[in-house]
């Protein structure tokens, strides 16, 4: 491996660094099985900027975040603080700046529609050990999306349901997050873009994978899925808030034809940690090894090294647009 190959390597390892939260293994544990009654309501309040990574943007008057397009961040770490602040608002400043006109997606209202969701499969029986409102032993749902960059120009939708449980007294007794990805990706403006025609591609899409990640946690809660400890998957794909393709080793929590669900070996330190749902379509899964790592970047191709890192020495240099 060349030096180039090494530069984008590290820098990549530092950006994914930089996306860490808290460390800790609570979003990996199952939902409590001596929870027999519990009453659940959904969280009004956006998600804290301490659990989102650096340099996203949240998009005004919405509960969604757009993320993936992050660079400079190693860079910024390396000047303490300051060079953190600066990096995370010139990161921030960037993703408005790509987004553009993002009103149209402001009449979504990801809140409402979560409720309404909850409340018909509450009605319906998805699980009996839930009943709306608040008091006694509670779990709170926070429903919000990201649209993360995969690639320079393309985005895929995520829809995240960070949960927590605590007792009649506040005290905190498990919590995760339900994180589901979109079946496709396209442009975020543009024509065939996601905010084409009133941005109603991205409302569609956010509603259905919205149902998708309620769904999958009900049954998560019920105690309905798979939860296999022995049964390791490796999956190569896209995560929330990363560009890069990453290949994550975990568990199988639901399986199913067109869609699983699976928790990643690692602890809440990575911001994708949490019950993971993606189409079968959309990513790579098969059998994992004892000898698989636990997470690994899938390699860079070499047209996409000389690309980040530019001419090589004595080669004319093109001012980028």
């Amino acid at each position: 491996m060349g030096l180039r190959q090494l530069a984008v390597r590290a820098a990549l390892g530092l950006t994914i660094a930089a996306l860490a939260g808290c460390a800790s293994f609570r979003h990996t544990e199952p939902f409590p099985a001596e929870q027999t009654q519990v009453t659940v309501s959904l969280d009004k309040e956006p998600p804290s900027k301490w659990d989102l990574p650096l340099g996203i943007y949240a998009v005004p008057n919405t509960r969604l975040y757009i993320s993936g397009h992050q660079a400079g961040l190693g860079v910024g770490m390396a000047f303490g603080l300051l060079g953190v602040i600066a990096a995370d608002s010139i990161n921030s400043a960037r993703a408005q700046s790509r987004a553009g006109d993002t009103s149209a997606v402001t009449t979504y209202d990801m809140l409402a529609q979560a409720d309404t969701l909850l409340q018909a499969k509450l009605k319906a029986g998805d699980n009996k050990a839930l009943t709306a409102g608040t008091g006694g032993t509670h779990l709170s749902v926070q429903p919000f999306g990201v649209l993360t960059y995969v690639n320079d120009t393309d985005v895929r939708p995520y829809v995240v349901l960070k949960t927590k449980l605590v007792d009649t007294a506040g005290k905190p007794l498990w919590e995760t997050q339900y994180i589901a990805a979109s079946a496709d990706i396209k442009p975020l403006s543009g024509d065939t873009g996601w905010l084409a025609q009133q941005a109603q591609p991205l409302r569609d899409m956010l509603q259905a994978t919205l149902e998708r990640s309620m769904t999958v946690m009900l049954r998560d809660v019920a105690g309905n899925n798979l939860r296999n400890p022995a049964k390791a998957v490796l999956v190569t794909g896209d995560y929330a808030y990363l560009q890069r393709k990453v290949i994550v080793k975990g568990n199988l929590v639901l399986d199913e034809p067109d869609y699983f669900a699976f928790t990643p070996k690692l602890g809440d330190v990575m911001v994708f940690s949490g019950v993971n749902i993606f189409e079968r379509k959309s990513v790579d899964i098969r059998e994992a090894k004892d000898t698989d790592a636990v997470f690994a970047v899938v390699p860079v191709p070499e047209e996409e090294v000389k690309r980040v890192q530019g001419p090589a020495p004595g080669a004319p240099f093109k001012m980028q647009q």
